[in-house]
């Protein structure tokens, strides 16, 4: 027997509310993943990180990488801190060319997201937001970093931000040393070291102390 029309009706109304609660769970799922991968990468924590994202081989290593210089910086700040108190927590703040500033979980909150079938678009409002793609993998919303930067970029970038890493650690340490009178004079010495890590060839007397 032939559907009746209200059958039909009512028939599109389930499919239609169905296929909205879906795309609202996907945009809820979507920005969990995002935040959840935010505050790993705050944390430094790689491995949980990498729970919420899809890499490639190259990727990989950039997000590891990362990883360290994010655990770096949360280190060089404790130090600052611990040493200069709450004036030590802008020593990275003033230091252009910081790497590891990974979009903080709540940008992923007030975001516009684009689902089109096992892709999403989010864009989140925040003044230097840039979309992030997402891609569903096992039935799970996660970054899609596999296509993040080319080989060459990365090859290229690994070298520096390792030694970008170890320009902070190493700062840390003479902070806790007791090698700066003050914040300001850690902050001359971060920026020569990390200046040396930037140019290939170094910049003059980047390794010296800086004068009191």
């Amino acid at each position: 027997m032939a559907p009746t029309l209200r059958n039909m009706l009512a028939a599109l109304v389930i499919v239609t509310c169905a296929a909205t609660f879906v795309r609202a769970d996907d945009k809820d799922d979507i920005k969990a993943a995002g935040k959840a991968f935010a505050e790993a990468m705050r944390k430094g924590d790689v491995a949980a990180a990498k729970k919420h994202v899809l890499t490639s081989e190259r990727s990989g290593k950039f997000l590891d990488v990362v990883g360290d210089v994010t655990k770096a910086k949360k280190k060089l700040t404790d130090a600052s801190v611990a040493k200069f108190g709450e004036e030590g927590k802008s020593i990275v703040n003033q230091n252009p060319g910081m790497v590891g500033n990974t979009p903080p979980g709540h940008a992923f909150e007030d975001a516009d997201v684009e689902v089109t079938g096992d892709t999403a678009v989010v864009t989140p409002k925040t003044a230097q937001g840039k979309p992030v793609n997402f891609k569903k993998d096992g039935g799970e919303w996660k970054l899609d970093f596999t296509s993040v930067a080319s080989e060459t970029q990365i090859e290229r970038g690994l070298p520096i931000m390792q030694k970008m890493a170890t320009a902070m650690n190493e700062t840390s340490t003479e902070i806790s040393d007791g090698k700066y009178e003050n914040v300001e004079a850690a902050k001359l010495g971060l920026r020569q070291k990390m200046m040396a890590a930037l140019m290939p060839n170094g910049v003059p007397g980047a390794g010296a102390p800086p004068s009191n």
